[in-house]
């Protein structure tokens, strides 16, 4: 028997991929969300790509519950390595040493100028993997290539 959810009381979750598509692996963040707007995903959730653009990234997540962010993030690991951080956005404790940087500014510093603003979510999810090449051109490393069912994997495991 399957059971009844109240569509009006699941959270609101958004997934945004950012990266640049021009950068190698940068773009890892933009093809996941890519694989994950050709599957069937609950109503609640809504996908969108952010590219390099971190107010767009805010503007996205506004009014929504819950957000993951999809993106390349170098901590030295092996490359495919995944990583997850969450954190807060209402709080004061952003930790200085969480560069995700989005190009136009570091995603830390979008937070702290987007309180006020926008009704940010309560919990924001980072879902990191360890690039391998960052340099110009298309297309991701055969290692980033076959982490994305891992990437998808680690996402939707943030929906329920």
């Amino acid at each position: 028997m399957q059971r009844y959810i109240d569509n009006t009381l699941r959270k609101k979750i958004v997934i945004i991929g950012v990266g640049n598509l021009l950068m190698g692996d940068d773009g890892i963040g933009i093809h996941v969300v890519e694989s994950l707007r050709k599957e069937k995903l609950p109503e609640n959730v809504r996908v969108f790509d952010a590219e390099t653009r971190a107010f767009d990234a805010l503007e996205y997540m506004d009014g929504c519950d819950k957000a993951v962010i999809v993106d390349a993030y170098k901590k030295g690991g092996a490359p495919g390595s995944i990583y997850r951080f969450t954190f807060d956005p209402s709080t004061d404790v952003l930790d200085e040493s969480f560069n995700l940087g989005m190009h136009d500014i570091n995603f830390v510093d979008a937070l702290r100028a987007g309180r006020g603003i926008y009704k940010l979510p309560a919990e924001i999810v980072i879902i990191g993997v360890e690039p391998e090449i960052l340099e110009c051109r298309l297309g991701l490393s055969f290692k980033l290539n076959d982490a994305i069912p891992n990437l998808i994997e680690a996402v939707k495991l943030e929906l329920y």
